[in-house]
C-alpha cells in the first residue's frame, strides 16, 4: 500500500524535478545551435563555464545576490525567533491578533508587492540610480522576509516553545526551537541564492545591471540571448548549492524526528470528533472558492470605481477567472500527491522503521525553484508542450517541500494513528488524526494555491499568447504599463489577497497556542481511547 501511495510522486518527481536538472547540468557541457533543432550539438566539456568570466555582469551579480542571501539570513535569524519567544510568553491572547496581522505579507504575494514598489518609485524616480536601486530592492527584500519569516515562526517557533501540563509533550523544546530556527535560515539563504522576481519586476536588473543576480543572468542568458549553454552554466552554479542545502536539510529534519503535533490530549480530539465538525470545514473551504470568484466577477468594477481608476477589461477579467482555476485545480493534485506520499512514507513505512530515510530522495529539491530550470522550460516550450508545463510546474516545483511538510504532520499524528488502529477502527485514518489534519491540509493547500498562482519564472520563459498568460503576468503588465491605470496590479490580486488573507488568518486563529513542534523520542500512549463513560452492569452496585 505505501509504494502504490508513493508512485505517483515519484513518476511528478522523477519527471518535473530530476530530469530538468539533470538536463540543465548536460546542456551546460554542450554548444547549442538554434533552439528549435537541439540535435545539432557538440560536446565543449566546461568551456562555458570558463566563458563566465569574460560576463561583465558577472563579478556584480554574484556580489548583489550574496548581498540578498544576507539580508535575508539577517531577517530571519533575528527578530522571528524574539518575537515568537514573546508571543509564546504571553500566550494565546497574543499569538491570535499577531497571527492574523502576519496573514496579510502571506496573502499578497511577493510578485504584487514587487511591482508595486515599482509603481510607488516611479514618480519620484528612486530606482534610476545604482544605489537607489540597490537600497529600494535591498529594502524590500529584507522587509519581505522579515514578514514571513515572522509569519511562519509564529506558527514553528512558537509551537517549538509551548508548554501545557494537560499536553502529550508538556515541556518546551529548545531542541526543536534550534532546528526550526536552522532550518529557517537555511531556507533564506537557499531562497536568496534564487532571487529573481524582486529584481526583476522592480528594477529589470537597474541601471548598468545594479540589481541583476545570478537567477537574473540565468533567465536573460536563455530567454532574451537563446544562449542555452551560458544560461545552463548559470543555472548549474545556481543548483549546486541549493540542492546540497536542501539535501543537508533533509537530513536534518528526519535524523532529528521533528514533529508537527496539536496540544491537546487524545481524548479531547476524540470527544470533538463529530460529522458536523468535518463538514463544517469542508463547507469553509467550499465558500473560500466561491468567494473568490464571485470577487473576479463582481467586485473588481466595484472597487476600481471607488478607487477612481477605470474598470478591468473583461476580457482580463475572464482570463483571471480561468487561470484561477487551472492553479486550484493543479494545486489541488500537487497537494493530493504530495499527501498521498506523506502518508505512504510515514504511516504504511514500505521498508518498515527506515521508511522515513525516503524522504532524502525528495530533499535536494526541497528548497528549488524554477529559476534554475528556466532553460529547461524555454526548451520544453519549443518542442510543443507549453501548455501542460506552464500549466504542472509552478505547483510541481512545491512538491518536495510539500511531502516533507506534511510527513513532519503525520509523524507528530502518528502515535494518535497507531491507538486507533489498536482499537480496530476500519478507516485508514481515524478520527483523531483527521480532525487536526484536515485544517493544516487546508491551509498548506492555501499557501501553495497562492504561490502557484504568482510563481512568476514559468509564464516568463513558456508564454507567448496572451490568452496563454498568467495572473501574475496580466497583474504586472497593467502595473507598469504608463496609461494611468498603475492601480491595476492591487485590483488584479485583490481577489486573491482576500480570500487567501481570510483563509490565513481562520488558520492562524484555529491553531495559535495549539500547534506544538516537538524532535527526538515520540511519547507514549495509552493503548486505549477512553471515550464512553463507563455504565455500571445489571446488579451492580450504585456508585
Amino acid at each position: 500500500m505505501g509504494w502504490l501511495l508513493l508512485a505517483p510522486a515519484l513518476v511528478l518527481w522523477l519527471a518535473a524535478l530530476v530530469a530538468p536538472v539533470l538536463y540543465t547540468a548536460y546542456l551546460s557541457l554542450q554548444q547549442t545551435g538554434n533552439i528549435r533543432d537541439l540535435s545539432r550539438t557538440e560536446f565543449v566539456g566546461l568551456d562555458n563555464y570558463t566563458a563566465l568570466s569574460g560576463v561583465d555582469a558577472l563579478p556584480g551579480s554574484i556580489g548583489f545576490t550574496l548581498a540578498v542571501v544576507l539580508v535575508r539570513v539577517a531577517a530571519v535569524a533575528v527578530v522571528p525567533p524574539a518575537l515568537a519567544w514573546g508571543v509564546a510568553t504571553l500566550g494565546r491572547r497574543a499569538a491570535i491578533p499577531v497571527g492574523v496581522a502576519f496573514a496579510v505579507p502571506l496573502a499578497f504575494a511577493t510578485p504584487a508587492m514587487a511591482a508595486a514598489g515599482r509603481v510607488s518609485a516611479a514618480p519620484t524616480g528612486s530606482l534610476a540610480t545604482e544605489a537607489g536601486a540597490r537600497l529600494a530592492v535591498l529594502g524590500f527584500d529584507a522587509t519581505h522576509a522579515l514578514l514571513y519569516g515572522c509569519a511562519l515562526g509564529l506558527v514553528v517557533l512558537v509551537g517549538a516553545l509551548r508548554q501545557d501540563p494537560a499536553s502529550l509533550t508538556p515541556r518546551r523544546s529548545y531542541r526543536a526551537f534550534a532546528i526550526a530556527w536552522l532550518v529557517g535560515i537555511i531556507a533564506a539563504a537557499a531562497y536568496g541564492l534564487q532571487a529573481f522576481t524582486e529584481m526583476q519586476l522592480m528594477t529589470g536588473g537597474g541601471p548598468r545591471d545594479a540589481t541583476s543576480t545570478l537567477g537574473l543572468l540565468a533567465i536573460r542568458s536563455a530567454v532574451v540571448n537563446f544562449q542555452l549553454g551560458y544560461a545552463a552554466a548559470f543555472s548549474v552554479v545556481i543548483l549546486v548549492p541549493v540542492l546540497l542545502l536542501g539535501l543537508g536539510t533533509g537530513f536534518l529534519v528526519v535524523a532529528t524526528r521533528v514533529r508537527v503535533d496539536i496540544d491537546a490530549p487524545v481524548e479531547r480530539w476524540t470527544a470533538r470528533t463529530t460529522p458536523l465538525s468535518i463538514a463544517a470545514i469542508v463547507a469553509g473551504g467550499v465558500a473560500l472558492v466561491v468567494a473568490l470568484f464571485a470577487l473576479v466577477e463582481g467586485v473588481l468594477p466595484v472597487v476600481a470605481g471607488w478607487t477612481g481608476q477605470p474598470p478591468p477589461e473583461q476580457a482580463v477579467v475572464s482570463s483571471l477567472g480561468r487561470l484561477l482555476t487551472h492553479d486550484l485545480v493543479t494545486t489541488f493534485l500537487v497537494v493530493a500527491v504530495s499527501l498521498a506520499a506523506a502518508v505512504g512514507i510515514v504511516l504504511c513505512r514500505p521498508l518498515g522503521r527506515g521508511s522515513e530515510w525516503m524522504l532524502l530522495a525528495f530533499a535536494p529539491w526541497l528548497f528549488l525553484t524554477n529559476v534554475p530550470l528556466a532553460v529547461n522550460l524555454l526548451i520544453t516550450n519549443t518542442s510543443g508542450l507549453q501548455r501542460p508545463l506552464a500549466y504542472l510546474q509552478p505547483a510541481l516545483s512545491l512538491m518536495p517541500a510539500l511531502i516533507f511538510a506534511f510527513a513532519v504532520i503525520l509523524r507528530g499524528l502518528e502515535p494518535r494513528w497507531r491507538v486507533g488502529r489498536a482499537r480496530g477502527e476500519s478507516l485508514p485514518l481515524g478520527p483523531h488524526v483527521m480532525v487536526p489534519l484536515v485544517p493544516m491540509i487546508a491551509a498548506i493547500g492555501l499557501a501553495a494555491f497562492v504561490a502557484t498562482a504568482h510563481e512568476l519564472v514559468t509564464p516568463y520563459t513558456t508564454v507567448i499568447r496572451p490568452d496563454e498568460s498568467s495572473l501574475v503576468l496580466i497583474a504586472v503588465r497593467q502595473a507598469v504599463q504608463m496609461s494611468g491605470e498603475q492601480q491595476a496590479l492591487t485590483l488584479a490580486d485583490l481577489p486573491m489577497a482576500t480570500v487567501s488573507f481570510l483563509g490565513l488568518a481562520a488558520a492562524f486563529v484555529w491553531y495559535a497556542g495549539r500547534i506544538v513542534v516537538r524532535a527526538g523520542a515520540d511519547p507514549d500512549l495509552p493503548t486505549t481511547i477512553p471515550v464512553t463513560r463507563e455504565v455500571p452492569g445489571p446488579g451492580a452496585a450504585p456508585r
